[in-house]
């Protein structure tokens, strides 16, 4: 048997015990230490400086979930895509007094670009560390997971300059343990947050998606961040119970549930019906909100009542409008040679990556 992982990876069975036992270790280490720091000073989680990065792309890439049509037949619908959706890389650091940030990674063009050591070390010495003048830097603790681009020796180097022993990272001080979404809130709060609220006005530009994210992030009141912090002492308890393993929103098993219930009414499935007919793309999920009833019921009607079915999306890049004529052009020139046997003289050539992992996960982009 094969489990799949979030990180697109696929394990055994053994090799997944494995794994976990020895991640669960290092979470156990550090939720034990930080535990022990809290003892000594109540408010210690209060004082650390939780970072992270996330994406956010310009055509809402962050739900496919809800980017599918249930229909009896597949439609055979195409879909365009572009082949590199724009997107937004933004830098914020968390804690019990407020937010620093967001910031968002350009070049010096002004371009939007992905995050890498050169321009994280420019992030912490040009934004991050001149925000932190307003507060008290002995006092506080800085936090960040273990990607590459935080953990090498220049970065280490630059954030020890100002938080000296106080840091928590792969490679620092204090290490970070891997695999720790669950004990991050920008992880299990933050991002989350934002992107459910900034997509709402179908933001049409970059410009248009990083104002949404600035002002989602400043309307957060302190009251909220408390709140979030606190939780956190109470994911170092059930980590601590648990030996170490996943929070359960990110456990990463199969589970299989068996519950028997009432076929729904005539009224419910009529309203059920009215609802994913009147919008296909509609996932269950928004349907049972919408509807105030249970997922099972939603799945009753579509596979039972309606017989639909959830299929894949056929993907093709989009073109813009001149190679379009570029396209047209090229078949007239060909046209214009007569010649039947023309295809069997070319030699097509291109390039290809193969990725290691070997899989391409298209589960979520269905139709």
């Amino acid at each position: 048997m094969y489990y799949s992982i979030d990180m697109n990876f696929f394990y055994s069975k053994d090799n997944l015990v494995a794994l976990h036992f020895k991640y669960d270790q290092a979470r156990r280490r550090f939720v034990e230490w930080a535990q022990n720091e809290i003892a000594v000073v109540p408010d210690f989680h209060k004082r650390i400086l939780f970072s992270d990065e996330a994406h956010f792309w310009l055509n809402g890439f962050v739900n496919k979930e809800n980017c599918r049509m249930w229909s009896e037949a597949n439609p055979q619908v195409y879909v365009e895509t572009p082949l590199h959706p724009e997107k937004l890389t933004v830098w914020c650091a968390l804690w019990a007094g407020g937010i620093i940030g967001p910031y968002f990674f350009k070049n010096d063009e002004g371009h939007n670009v992905t995050v890498n050591g050169d321009r994280y070390r420019a992030m912490i010495t040009n934004f991050f560390i001149p925000e932190l003048n307003n507060h008290d830097v002995q006092e506080l603790w800085f936090q960040q997971d273990g990607a590459t681009c935080h953990t090498a020796r220049a970065t280490i180097d630059l954030l020890k300059d100002t938080f000296g022993d106080r840091l928590i990272s792969r490679f620092g001080p204090v290490n970070w343990p891997p695999i720790s979404c669950d004990l991050t809130p920008l992880d299990y709060f933050l991002w989350g947050y934002v992107k459910s609220l900034v997509y709402a006005g179908k933001p049409q530009t970059l410009d248009h998606l990083e104002d949404n994210i600035r002002r989602v992030i400043a309307d957060i009141r302190p009251q909220m961040l408390e709140k979030v912090i606190e939780n956190w002492t109470s994911r170092l308890d059930y980590i601590r119970a648990s030996r170490g393993s996943p929070m359960p929103e990110i456990i990463f098993k199969i589970q299989v549930a068996y519950a028997k219930a009432k076929a729904p009414g005539d009224r419910v499935r009529r309203k059920s019906s009215q609802s994913l007919l009147s919008s296909p793309q509609k996932s269950v999920r928004k349907a049972s909100g919408e509807l105030a009833l249970p997922k099972s019921t939603v799945w009753d009607v579509l596979n039972k009542r309606l017989k639909f079915k959830a299929y894949r999306l056929t993907l093709v890049q989009a073109l813009p409008e001149n190679d379009k004529q570029l396209h047209t052009v090229f078949i007239a020139k060909l046209e214009m040679l007569e010649k039947d046997d023309f295809g069997d003289t070319v030699v097509f050539s291109d390039e290809a990556i193969f990725h290691v992992p070997g899989r391409v996960n298209r589960h979520k982009v269905r139709i």
